[in-house]
């Protein structure tokens, strides 16, 4: 049957429909590869995004597109580890072959043993570790479940009264604050399989090379 042998409300339906698919497509596809906008709640990344939430836009063209390195000290969002179904907002503290100090705990400062950041993946943490589900415990993530970066932010009671504020990459406010720095010293080592041995022997010499330097910042660190 013809479209143009259909009544003509049923004609118009059609068209209306039609143009909703391809809309929604277009929307959808800018939303993927583009820009994006979407809504942060929780006590994680607090003080940077507001345990009642926030609403972030994120940028996806610039890592999927043109390709852009995720830095150190980036917001991201990313798909949840421990659930397909669930994004996460995080910040970087970690790309390939840096050395994470942790103890899979909620306290930053109390090491146990340091983990390698192996080839293609990140380390994500939450700007409030006392309160923060991240790569303590789920380990160290693929750069592919990373959706693209937070470049800004506004609450719900403000989204009509000012533009948006940027999110600004940098250390996370507990380290700026304390300003702690982090030794091996008697820490085992985590790595994955397919780690570089050669990196790991330069990060590890390199470290332990500091290590007495750094003990003593561990003594004065906040717990």
């Amino acid at each position: 049957m013809r479209f143009r042998n259909l009544p003509p409300k049923l004609r118009e339906f059609g068209s209306f429909f039609g143009d909703l698919v391809k809309t929604f497509a277009v929307v959808n596809l800018g939303m993927t590869y583009g820009y994006s906008f979407s809504i942060c709640v929780g006590p994680s990344m607090l003080p940077t995004i507001s345990e009642r939430g926030d609403i972030v836009f994120i940028d996806h063209i610039s890592y999927i597109i043109f390709r852009k390195d995720y830095k150190r000290g980036d917001v991201v969002i990313s798909v949840s580890p421990n659930d397909p179904h669930r994004a996460v907002c995080k910040r970087i503290t970690g790309i390939e072959g840096d050395i994470i100090p942790t103890n899979r705990s909620n306290s930053f400062f109390d090491l146990q043993e340091v983990v390698i950041v192996p080839r293609g993946h990140v380390w994500l943490a939450g700007d409030n570790p006392s309160n923060s589900t991240d790569s303590r415990q789920y380990g160290p993530v693929p750069i592919g479940l990373i959706q693209g970066r937070v470049v800004a932010k506004t609450t719900f009671t403000e989204f009509f009264k000012r533009p948006f504020a940027f999110v600004s990459s940098g250390l996370p406010p507990y380290l700026k604050n304390n300003n702690a720095s982090t030794s091996t010293k008697n820490s085992s080592i985590v790595s994955s399989p397919n780690d570089d041995l050669e990196g790991i022997v330069r990060h590890t010499d390199k470290s332990n090379s500091n290590s007495q330097k750094d003990s003593k910042n561990n003594e004065s660190a906040e717990t």
